[in-house]
């Protein structure tokens, strides 16, 4: 009783590695006796996923579709912009050509938690709709993509749950690692996560923007303690490095205190969250993680379509403003404004996240009693 997983699991981005790190333990915890990643050519699984999961099963392609049972795991991977050069053709090989030739084998194909946007490329959307009207499941996590995908012409059944990631509770969490030193800094003090994103023009935003409004905020809370962070360990270009570099100057220059923490582990990053009383961010999931633990977030996202999605599902839209909608004044209203008002996700949605998962049970089982 074999799976077969997919996602865009050939980069470090916090969120996917995260929703890889979670299906990947439903599956074992459901019993079956080979759980694998789907690997060809770049388009699989990636060093750095491989190593956060301890992956190290090396597949030939032939063996890839002899699994009984494909799984699209949660993150972005329905959109297109065809302005990206080869951004239809990298999407197809990585997401769609190995679920429809699971389809063409007569195997089944679940796309659980999944979300997308408008998809500019025709040929594309053609492909991406016959996938979903002959997957056994879809799930989508949010109504946006839901409706976008019905106007699209998707007629089969359809459930929109909830992003995957509001499964999370602190009691799923290991011990922050620095927790002893990160203690003693504070003193006491309350944390504020300002998380900085990756991105030569997110970080410009983040450097030029959301910093200036930071700082006269936390020059009048001194009971926060200012943690900085960034959630991707790829290698990053001079350009990007400087606006980190001029991010940390600024504090420094106006005598603003931080504790300065390397991202290197996805569990370990939501450990970090689960430690602080609010959090800064520009991106979706560890905003969403943050939400899952019960934080103040203060959402300022560069990806504004899908980021606006979660905190209108959850009830907290005046919380996220887009990042090139800002001035530093916005950004220093918008951290008095919500700072200690803590995020409650209702259980009805993380009920809704966890169906996600509980559909590799429901696999599971039925191969069990077959």
């Amino acid at each position: 009783m074999n799976i077969m997983l997919q996602g865009y699991l050939c980069d470090a981005n916090f969120g996917d590695v995260l929703f890889a790190h979670l299906f990947y333990k439903r599956c074992l915890e459901a019993g079956f006796q080979d759980v694998d990643f789907f690997q060809f050519r770049g388009y699989g699984i990636g060093a750095v996923c491989r190593k956060e999961l301890g992956y190290t099963r090396q597949k030939s392609l032939w063996s890839c579709f002899c699994a009984d049972a494909f799984v699209l795991i949660s993150g972005g991977s329905f959109w297109n912009d065809s302005r990206i050069e080869n951004d239809a053709k990298i999407r197809f090989r990585r997401f769609i050509l190995p679920a429809l030739i699971y389809q063409f084998l007569g195997k089944p194909v679940c796309i659980l938690g999944v979300g997308g946007g408008p998809v500019d490329t025709i040929w594309l959307r053609k492909m991406m709709v016959k996938l979903l009207n002959k997957a056994k499941t879809v799930y989508f996590r949010d109504e946006l993509t839901n409706q976008i995908f019905s106007d699209y012409g998707v007629k089969n059944k359809t459930l929109v749950t909830a992003d995957t990631a509001l499964v999370l509770k602190p009691d799923m969490l290991e011990a922050f690692e620095k927790k002893d030193e990160l203690e003693k800094i504070s003193a006491g003090r309350k944390k504020l996560l300002f998380h900085i994103p990756d991105g030569k023009v997110a970080n410009q935003y983040v450097a030029d923007i959301v910093t200036p409004g930071l700082i006269p905020f936390l020059k009048e809370h001194k009971e926060y303690l200012l943690v900085l962070s960034n959630d991707n360990i790829r290698d990053i270009g001079s350009e990007e490095k400087g606006y980190i570099e001029n991010i940390r100057k600024s504090l420094n220059d106006n005598g603003i205190e931080f504790y300065d923490y390397i991202y290197h582990s996805c569990w370990q990053m939501c450990s970090l969250i689960n430690e602080m009383d609010c959090l800064v961010t520009s991106k979706l999931h560890v905003g969403v993680v943050g939400a899952a633990l019960g934080k103040s977030v203060v959402a300022f996202p560069i990806h504004r379509e899908k980021t606006d999605e979660f905190y209108k599902m959850i009830g907290e839209s005046d919380r996220c403003i887009n990042l090139r909608n800002l001035n530093s004044n916005t950004v220093y209203g918008q951290m008095n404004k919500f700072h200690d008002k803590q995020i409650h996700i209702s259980d009805e949605l993380r009920m809704k996240a966890e169906m996600n998962l509980k559909v590799i049970d429901d696999i599971a089982n039925k191969k069990n009693a077959s």
